[in-house]
């Protein structure tokens, strides 16, 4: 059919390579030749990008995965040999090529299924039928196209026994041999006859389209030298050798087990917390001064306590209760002055952030009066002495608490004493017995004696 377009009419000749124009045949192949060799010819000096390893491993297990087929049927993986193409040929050529090889009927083959995976250029046959896996295992070789093709067929494991990774010690004794155990990790499929990823040599689809295992060069010759570079871990080693770090894929009880570690150490990290310096006012063992009305309150909270200690003193007798009485006056006169330091140094603090020099500069330029006794005063000597004297403030403080606790447990054991002492007393002094008089037993019967019971008892 044909439809008249407008146009200007050219000749053959015009269609050319050099006019500009090229042929989709070729430029066809050129992609699938592209598409075969994504990378291409490696430099020598060319960076490694190990992201690019890491896309090119997951692109091609991505694509070797397998669609979900029934658990309870039996599966068989059929490898077919001798440079069978099954994305060339066709899927469905070569599952009619597997079916007249093994020789099942019609009606005996509407619950099988036969699922390609061109990436690995296998397929998989799943029947739940014991009978017809028999037979997909017994197939040696298939026609397609006239030319016979050798395979090899086998039944995987079924779906109820245990697959993968599982828990097993370092070494199993096997009979009278020690056989060590190593974890399995699954293997990038890597092709030794054309160099190419994703499937294996026996199962090669195209022996013949060779490329560099080192630097991607198509067809090279025997004569061919270069520099390797692995496509998957970028390193200086043919793509996917024994020495790649990159040729296995991290089983996935590995993954969740160092998620869970990490897991485990974020949630046991401690939690950001303010430094000890700023927390506790610069010191751990000398608190922040505190403002002037937190100042009044401790006084009085602690000329309460100078109270109790010293209405419980006076038991102990006037000379010990004068002595400490004169201790803690001295006690509060420090307090009191540290207090008045502490509102002052708060109250400077609750003043906006100036320099050392704004606040001693007037407003001319000059400094004010006594700059120099302040900046002396505040001078890294001035706040050592300050520390020198709290330290010791605290010391004497520390001993006078350990001889008021001394001189309570000595009252303690005094009051028990006491206690002890007077329930002793009201022991000792409980009433002595009420002697009372008895009549004597009479030497007669028992009916008189009752008789003057109760004459008795009427008086």
């Amino acid at each position: 059919m044909e439809y008249p377009v407008e146009g200007e009419d050219i000749t053959p000749d015009e269609v050319s390579q050099d006019q500009g124009w090229q042929c989709a045949g070729t430029r066809r192949t050129g992609a699938r030749k592209a598409s075969a060799n994504p990378t291409g010819p490696l430099p020598a000096d060319a960076p490694r990008d190990k992201h690019d390893g890491s896309k090119l491993k997951a692109k091609v297990l991505r694509a070797g995965r397998m669609p979900h087929l029934p658990r309870e049927d039996i599966k068989v993986v059929i490898r077919p040999r001798g440079g069978l193409d099954i994305a060339k040929v066709g899927a469905v050529v070569v599952a009619d090529a597997i079916i007249a090889a093994a020789g099942i009927s019609n009606d005996d083959l509407h619950q099988d299924t036969l699922c390609p995976n061109m990436q690995q250029n296998i397929m998989v046959a799943s029947t739940p039928k014991r009978e017809n896996a028999v037979r997909y295992v017994r197939i040696r070789e298939i026609i397609v196209a006239g030319k016979t093709h050798e395979l090899s067929a086998y039944e995987t494991a079924p779906h109820s026994t245990c697959k993968g990774v599982i828990r097993v010690p370092k070494f199993v004794k096997y009979g009278p041999l020690l056989v060590r155990c190593a974890l399995y990790r699954k293997q990038v499929d890597v092709c030794y006859a054309c160099g190419r990823l994703g499937h294996r040599a026996d199962v090669c689809p195209s022996p013949g389209d060779v490329i560099c295992r080192g630097c991607g060069a198509t067809n090279p010759d025997e004569q061919h030298q270069c520099t390797p570079r692995c496509r998957l871990c970028g390193g200086q080693n043919l793509t996917a050798s024994k020495d790649c770090s990159q040729r296995f894929k991290i089983p996935y009880v590995v993954r969740r087990r160092r998620g869970e570690r990490a897991r485990a150490a974020r949630s046991k990290s401690p939690a950001a917390s303010p430094p000890p310096d700023l927390a506790f006012g610069g010191n751990l063992e000398f608190p922040a001064m505190t403002s002037g009305t937190e100042a009044d309150s401790q006084g009085r909270s602690g000329s309460r306590d100078h109270f109790r200690s010293r209405g419980r003193s006076r038991s102990r007798g006037r000379s010990r209760s004068r002595g400490r009485s004169k201790s803690r006056a001295e006690a509060r006169s420090r307090s009191r002055a540290r207090s008045k330091t502490g509102s002052s140094t708060a109250s400077r603090q609750q003043k906006p952030a100036l320099s050392w020099a704004d606040k001693v500069r007037t407003d001319n330029g000059e400094p004010a009066e006594g700059a120099a006794s302040s900046s002396q005063q505040s001078g890294p000597s001035g706040y050592a002495e300050e520390l020198e004297r709290l330290r010791k403030e605290n010391a004497q403080l520390r001993k006078e608490n350990a001889q008021v606790k001394e001189e309570m447990k000595k009252m303690a054991n005094e009051i028990a004493e006491i206690k002890k002492f007077t329930l002793g007393q009201a022991s000792n002094s409980s009433p002595a017995p009420i002697a009372m008089e008895v009549p004597e037993a009479s030497t007669g019967g028992s009916g008189a004696s009752k008789r003057r019971a109760i004459e008795t008892f009427e008086r």
